[in-house]
């Protein structure tokens, strides 16, 4: 009869743990995206009469079978353990990792609490309802050495946490590496912690290790799998940081309509600087009078260019790249009269057939060639050839135009007609005109537009 009865308790402890454990983890992922102050809202009270009663189970497991299990609080016995079991206590030692797998894992997704929180639940409640729990265990099992079946220790017979481990080990490396790069402690002391803890979770490594073959195996398998779609990411994000860097051109361009018929080619273009010169960012301001005609995009772009070219070719910033008499960089424009001619060549030719009286510059690329021709005897320093170097990479690699678009609002407290007229009135007719990019004839692939709110 009691043996019946043992049986049906094994069975019902079957079915039923892995069932409400899939209940619980689905109930649990299905309340995450509410944010995880509301789960630990929801959870903490469970949480904590779970510590309460896995403690309370515990001290009456220490004062039911063996009240001197306390003793194993003490380093000492753990090396008698070893000593006396040898082999058979260093396989073991994978089980014991478990108790530590458990209480690791209540420690995850917390960046929302603070330092002196976490300190304070660990050491004062936590820990001692995990050392009670695992004291009233031990003091079970000590009277209880033989069992017929494994439900009663499966949390003990379980596959070690192989990944816990590595993850232990692998903080522990990274945690010497902060001691010296951000507390800037000594390197001593970094290499003391390093081995103290490191040969203590080698230990529990090495332990794990035996049981791949039961299993372990899959961890490290999904391991190799996140591992190889992280190097693919890193590997790409590395690329395109290479091509950003490398083509890092950046100009905004501002396409203004004068009232006048029409505006000078000599005088449509002014070039400046945003920022320091490294920075490679340039502000362009188009003229245009209001009869003028647009250029098509291709002869924009080639004059746009070339307007660049000459205002790097002219040195009118300092070394600092700010302009000359500017105290900063952001309020002069220089009037490029002319652009900086350059040629476009197939980058088969072969060019010591040409000839030329100019001083030129060749910069190549998979397809073209591309050369600023400089007036003669230009005196072009090495800078400046980088940064032109940089500018005809940037738009063989392609260009695109930031532009931006006013909203016009009244201002807060502005009279009745002043708010008809501005923002009803005047924001249809803005909406309905042509904007800078249509009047630029800029290409739509290549555009980004920038909205500003403008209170008059």
């Amino acid at each position: 009869m009691v043996n019946e009865q043992h049986q049906f308790g094994s069975v019902m402890f079957t079915d039923v743990l892995l069932p409400v454990t899939c209940v619980i983890l689905v109930a649990l992922f299905a309340l995450q995206h509410y944010g995880t102050h509301r789960v630990g809202f929801l959870f903490a009270p469970i949480v904590c009469m779970w510590l309460l009663s896995i403690s309370s189970i515990g001290v009456y497991n220490i004062v039911r079978w063996n009240p001197q299990v306390y003793k194993a609080l003490s380093p000492y016995y753990m090396y008698r353990f070893l000593q006396k079991t040898r082999t058979g206590g260093w396989l073991s030692l994978g089980g014991v990792l478990l108790c530590v797998t458990g209480s690791e894992a209540m420690y995850a997704d917390l960046g929302h609490f603070s330092h002196s929180s976490i300190a304070i639940a660990f050491t004062m409640v936590v820990y001692p309802s995990l050392i009670l729990a695992y004291m009233g265990q031990a003091a079970y099992i000590s009277q209880h050495h033989s069992f017929e079946s494994n439900n009663h220790i499966g949390f003990y017979v379980s596959v070690p946490g192989l990944a816990v481990i590595t993850v232990m080990i692998v903080t522990t490396c990274f945690m010497s590496l902060v001691i010296v790069l951000c507390w800037n402690k000594n390197i001593v002391f970094a290499l003391s912690f390093l081995l103290f803890f490191g040969a203590i979770e080698a230990v529990y490594f090495s332990a794990t290790l035996v049981k791949f073959h039961e299993g372990a195996w899959v961890l490290i398998t999904l391991s190799l799998i996140f591992l190889m779609v992280m190097c693919v990411w890193h590997y790409g994000s590395t690329k395109r940081y290479e091509f950003d860097v490398e083509n890092k051109i950046l100009v905004f361009l501002c396409v203004k309509s004068v009232s006048v018929p029409h505006v000078e080619p000599e005088e449509r273009f002014l070039v400046g600087r945003i920022g320091l010169k490294q920075y490679r960012l340039y502000r362009v301001v188009v003229r245009y009078g209001y009869r003028d005609v647009q250029q098509d995009a291709l002869e924009f772009e080639k004059d746009l260019i070339s307007s660049i070219a000459e205002f790097i070719r002219s040195g009118d910033s300092d070394k600092n790249g700010h302009p000359e008499g500017a105290d900063s960089p952001y309020e002069m424009l220089s009037i490029v009269s002319k652009g900086l001619p350059f040629q476009e060549e197939d980058a088969g030719l072969d060019a010591s057939s040409e000839s030329s009286v100019h001083k030129e510059t060749e910069l190549s690329s998979k397809s073209k060639r591309v050369r600023f021709v400089f007036p003669e005897n230009a005196q072009v320093d090495t800078e400046v050839r980088a940064e032109l170097h940089e500018l005809t990479e940037a738009r063989e690699a392609g260009m695109s135009f930031i532009m931006g678009r006013s909203h016009m609002k009244a201002k807060s407290g502005s009279n009745l007609i002043k708010r008809i007229t501005i923002n009803i009135i005047y924001e249809f007719l803005m909406r309905n005109s042509r904007g800078p990019a249509y009047a630029a004839n800029v290409p739509h692939v290549s555009t980004i537009e920038v909205g500003m709110v403008c209170q008059v």
